[in-house]
């Protein structure tokens, strides 16, 4: 199995110099344009492109990274090793990194046009609430919530032991489990998350031109819901990471036990608002996420106008 993640971890950062290779990165670059339905000129054409080879790097090194780091400690920990839901946490923590990846890439990639260019600016600076739309914000803090709180019930059952349905856990033992790491993970990335958002929505955006400042707040926008990924993911290993230790726990009573039976039913309870979680996400793709930018910081401003942020050159204020 062991041979297949790294297989994973190869591919990705395959895929990552391959992506950035110059014909990939065009049709990543005409695709990009058609989807956020934004004209290329010959002005702003080399900044996207620079952008797009930038994140294909970080998606590709990001993934690779966080699949390299989980397999190290995978191997170090004998709770996860012949775990059936070890693969899932493996691939889902890759997904997390690639989220990081993409979104760190982008931290660096804003340009700074020369100081004696004429600049467009905005009456109010934006907010991650202008890129992200509310489905997208929730979402995370969700996920991480019900990390926590299976973290919490499943420790209080873990703990107590439930009269001997379980073999019992001390509170240090179960803080420093799988369960205890993962969820602490899953709160921290939260957090981290929230403060990257802010920062990279707090850092400047020179632009000459309308569709210049157009482009940005779109390559923008990408990286923020490429970021949002982590915490998702991040919240639903430390679901996944409570329910296995206290899996582990129930095992010894066999397949009919009341530890079994209270396991399945509180897998049961934090499935269900997964499940709700994934459902709003599907759901929420049918309201195109990934122009809320445009309808939040443009459409009021050029109702008219559909899909291309400015004329060529033009100089007016957003």
């Amino acid at each position: 199995m062991i041979w297949i993640y790294l297989l994973l971890v190869a591919s990705l950062v395959t895929v990552a110099v391959d992506a950035a290779s110059p014909g990939r990165n065009g049709k990543q670059l005409a695709k990009v344009a058609a989807r956020m339905s934004l004209p290329l000129t010959p002005q702003v054409e080399p900044l996207v492109r620079a952008r797009l080879r930038r994140r294909a790097w970080g998606v590709g090194l990001g993934g690779g990274l966080a699949l390299v780091v989980v397999l190290a400690v995978g191997l170090a920990v004998p709770e996860l090793q012949g775990s059936p839901v070890a693969p899932a946490v493996v691939f889902v923590s890759g997904f997390a990194g690639m989220g990081v990846g993409a979104a760190s890439a982008a931290a660096v990639a804003v340009p700074r046009p020369a100081t004696d260019a004429v600049r467009v600016a905005r009456a109010a600076p934006p907010r991650v609430s202008d890129y992200v739309g509310p489905s997208e914000r929730i979402g995370p803090r969700l996920v991480t919530g019900l990390a926590l709180a299976a973290f919490v019930v499943c420790g209080i059952v873990a703990v107590t032991g439930l009269g001997g349905a379980f073999a019992p856990l001390s509170p240090g033992e179960w803080a420093t489990s799988v369960a205890g790491v993962s969820v602490l993970v899953a709160v921290v990335g939260l957090v981290l998350t929230e403060v990257a958002m802010a920062r990279l929505v707090d850092r400047g955006q020179p632009a000459m031109s309308e569709l210049d400042l157009a482009w940005d707040d779109a390559l923008r926008s990408m990286a923020l819901r490429d970021l949002v990924t982590a915490p998702v993911v991040l919240g639903f290993v430390g679901v996944v990471g409570s329910m296995i230790v206290l899996g582990d726990a129930a095992s010894g009573g066999g397949p009919g036990s009341l530890g079994n039976v209270v396991v399945g039913v509180l897998g049961l309870s934090f499935i269900v608002p997964l499940a709700l979680a994934i459902g709003l996400a599907v759901w929420a793709t049918t309201t195109r996420p990934h122009l809320h930018w445009w309808r939040t910081l443009w459409e009021p401003y050029r109702p008219a106008t559909a899909g291309a942020a400015a004329a060529p050159g033009a100089e007016r204020r957003a």
